[in-house]
């Protein structure tokens, strides 16, 4: 029930399950100092977490255990490095940067969105027994552009409620894309248009979506709460809760603690 995040300079921070205490976790310096652009939780078939976080500046991403000891690094791809798509071969045959954005992990496989830079395709990693060890993998899908399953930036990504599909935030599109484990394209969810969908998530039979900017950017970001893929709830933390800093919403995450959804 612990929420993780970080911040540069200081590290990665959990909050307790009942949002009542903060904790710093001791962090590696090669993470501590960098940007983290977004965290995820994933478990091993005994049950044993880890914490995954994709570093924007650095080209990396990060694998730990919940007390913050480094268990693997994924490094940028390379020359050499071998793809199913020859846009994103070529990519970085030409030493285009790899810039991960957020990481999903489905089965044995890491997915990870790069739409800070011109390749915005989904990458794909192999993460091998205790994430010991994860090795780039030839699945890649997506890419910049605007016909389905493409991205103006694909921002934040997340494995679907029922855990078959993986879903995609397009920001600038106003988005959320699902595909298959696989690559392929399945549908698409539509919000309101200039809202710059983050990151999505899900519990309890809904989804929210946290927006970087909204169809008014007089009003500052909303917070979009979903059922069955229609937006049931607008939350405007500057109009509803009096949070006037509050400007952009940049992730999502949605815990249950008592009876109350935060």
């Amino acid at each position: 029930g612990e929420v993780y995040f970080a911040l540069p300079g200081a590290g990665v921070i959990e909050v307790s399950a009942d949002l009542a205490h903060t904790k710093m976790i001791d962090t590696p310096e090669a993470m501590k100092d960098t940007n983290l652009h977004n965290a995820g939780i994933w478990y091993e078939d005994n049950g044993t977490p880890y914490l995954v976080f994709p570093g924007n500046e650095v080209g990396k991403v990060f694998t730990t255990t919940l007390d913050g000891k480094l268990v693997s690094t994924l490094d940028a791809p390379t020359a050499d490095t071998e793809f199913g798509e020859a846009a994103v071969k070529q990519y970085f045959d030409e030493g285009g940067a790899f810039v991960p954005t957020d990481v999903a992990k489905l089965g044995k496989v890491y997915y990870i969105t790069t739409g800070y830079s011109k390749l915005d395709y989904v990458l794909t990693a192999t993460v091998g027994p205790d994430a010991a060890t994860v090795a780039w993998n030839t699945l890649a899908f997506g890419g910049r552009g605007t016909a389905p399953g493409q991205f103006g930036t694909g921002h934040g990504i997340t494995v679907s409620a029922d855990g078959k599909q993986i879903t995609v935030a397009d920001r600038p599109n106003a988005e959320i894309d699902r595909f298959t484990p696989a690559g392929k394209y399945v549908d698409t969810v539509a919000l309101p248009g200039g809202s710059l969908a983050c990151d999505i998530d899900y519990t309890e039979g809904l989804a929210i979506v946290g927006c970087l900017d909204g169809p008014d950017k007089s009003k500052g970001a909303p917070i979009y709460i979903l059922k069955d893929d229609a937006i049931v709830s607008t939350l405007m933390p500057k109009d509803d809760l009096g949070l006037q800093d509050f400007v952009h919403v940049h992730n999502a995450t949605m815990a249950k603690v008592g009876d109350k959804l935060y």
